[in-house]
């Protein structure tokens, strides 16, 4: 069965491809591929934009609450009255930490990497869109 097949393969005439071929099919995926590139990096930047202001918004709500809740008051207690705080330092981190608004604190973590990762990308494939050149 497979020299039937080698038998017909070498009988068929070679054909060969139109000048330019390769180079027009190059370009064309070249051009997909900056169009891919430059895509990424609108979207990238206007993320990372998005979660820059984000961030901006819970940092003063997060710092209202850290108002509201008392930490700046008993985190001052460190510096004033550094004596009774090691006195009584058990129920004091306890306090601290039961005042300290973690939700606010782990959304902040949260936009700022998500700002950081979506600015090292749009880093990434800002070569397309500026120099015309991959990264």
């Amino acid at each position: 069965m497979k020299q039937n097949y080698e038998e017909l393969f070498r009988r068929l005439s070679k054909v060969r491809a139109p000048l330019g071929l390769h180079q027009s099919v190059i370009a064309r995926i070249d051009e997909a591929r900056l169009r891919i590139m430059r895509i990424k990096f609108a979207l990238f930047s206007a993320f990372g934009f998005a979660s820059g202001v984000a961030l901006f918004a819970l940092v003063s709500s997060t710092s209202a609450k850290m108002l509201e809740s008392g930490f700046i008051d008993y985190a001052s207690l460190l510096f004033s009255d550094s004596g009774a705080v090691l006195s009584y330092w058990r129920e004091f981190s306890v306090t601290l930490v039961e005042s300290l608004p973690l939700l606010g604190l782990t959304l902040i973590l949260l936009a700022l990497l998500t700002m950081l990762q979506t600015f090292r990308l749009a880093a990434k494939n800002s070569g397309a869109f500026f120099t015309h050149q991959f990264i």
